[in-house]
């Protein structure tokens, strides 16, 4: 089978992040891009020329590293995020068992109902992941199941969650690939790419994936039964944290970048009382204030994160990446939260990214990964149509 090329392209609000990608049908990495990103805040394009060239740019970069001309790549594969832009919900499909006594068909039944929800008014669907059934024994308290087959019950329940991003939304992004003359093969959620790359197979329960940007905050979370239960996104980022910066202490944008990378913590010390923050420049700020600002909007953000789960989350294990991750002492700050967690700040931990060991790439590298194991799926699903089957969609 010949290797087909592909652009992995995660398009956050501070940097654009590509992987120029091989797959056949293992994924390999050929080379890598990082470039600000222009025109883009939060999902929202404020201005499309400029976020053209900035991916265009970032394309082209990878392309090179990967010693291919301009123009070999003709598929992409890219992320989708945005407080406004994507949205996820729960869904539930049901049916009354014929027998009452689970069949086949009475899965494929529910299954199908859920299916058939239509998506928000001006969204489309991206996502649709399966969680499981539950079954109701004798008029007992629902049961949840992943094999309810031959299992009595009068009713049968299947549960999905959606992802959803706005109409207006996607077609901008497809369209950004597009005038590259790029095929958009698959989009994926930020969350979901993000909490990917972390993975680590130890099996953790009850666990969170925040990942936090520059703009927003992209938050997966999935039960003791690694069932994906919760997605969303929240609008701060790390971007707040610098304008708190900005205003409460006066600063030039510029300076308020490298105080909140060189000398602030998210958490507030009692010995910052005693300690100042000097720049190259020449100025002096009081690490105090710094860190009091910076602490206030990283407890903040993570209460935001808390108050978006689902009432029954249980957090065991919560997981942090992306660029603002690096902050120190943030996992400190989330465990002040989310008390009880045991807390890590994680890089993309998939051996095919092992060059790739910063929390910035874990999207861009989740979402290699995500399209990895779909084109697999979907080579698996052609091997077994008949020969008939192939020579008719080919023809037909």
């Amino acid at each position: 089978m010949q290797a087909a090329l592909y652009a992995i392209v995660d398009v956050g609000t501070a940097f654009t992040k590509v992987l120029i990608v091989e797959v056949n049908p293992d994924l390999k990495i050929l080379s890598s891009a990082k470039r600000p990103t222009q025109g883009m805040i939060r999902g929202e394009i404020l201005n499309m020329q400029a976020l053209n060239e900035c991916v265009h740019g970032a394309i082209n970069e990878a392309e090179n590293k990967a010693q291919l001309a301009a123009g070999n790549v003709h598929r992409a594969v890219m992320s989708i995020s945005g407080y406004r832009q994507v949205a996820g919900r729960p869904i539930s499909g049901v049916t009354s068992t014929k027998a009452k006594c689970v069949s086949a068909e009475d899965m494929r039944t529910a299954k199908a109902d859920a299916y058939a929800h239509l998506p928000q008014e001006g969204y489309c669907i991206v996502h649709r992941v399966g969680q499981c059934y539950s079954i109701t024994p004798n008029g007992k308290a629902a049961e949840f199941t992943k094999t309810p087959q031959g299992k009595v019950s009068s009713e049968l329940k299947y549960y999905l969650w959606m992802v959803e991003g706005k109409k207006d939304y996607l077609t901008e992004m497809v369209q950004i690939a597009n005038a590259y003359d790029l095929h958009v093969s698959e989009l994926f959620a930020a969350s979901l790419a993000s909490a990917r790359a972390t993975e680590t197979g130890d099996g953790s329960k009850n666990r969170l994936v925040v990942d936090i940007g520059a703009g927003t905050t992209d938050f997966a979370y999935y039960d003791e039964e690694g069932i994906l239960r919760g997605t969303g996104v929240i609008p701060v980022g790390g971007m707040n944290i610098n304008r708190d910066i900005t205003v409460g202490m006066h600063a030039e944008n510029e300076n308020a970048e490298k105080l909140k990378t060189s000398y602030s913590s998210a958490i507030l010390s009692s010995e910052d009382a005693k300690k100042d923050c000097g720049l190259p420049s020449g100025e002096r700020y009081s690490r105090y204030i710094l860190n009091t600002i910076v602490s206030e909007r990283v407890g903040e953000l993570f209460d935001l994160v808390r108050r978006a789960l689902p009432p029954e989350a249980k957090v065991s294990s919560l997981v942090l990446t992306g660029g603002t991750a690096k902050l120190d002492d943030i996992a400190v700050a989330a465990g002040n939260v989310f008390k009880g967690a045991t807390v890590t700040v994680s890089e993309p931990k998939l051996e095919f990214a092992e060059n790739l060991d910063d929390p910035s790439f874990s999207t861009v590298v989740g979402l290699a990964s995500l399209f990895e194991k779909q084109y697999k799926e979907r080579l698996k699903r052609t091997d077994r149509k008949s020969v008939w089957q192939q020579l008719k969609e080919l023809f037909i």
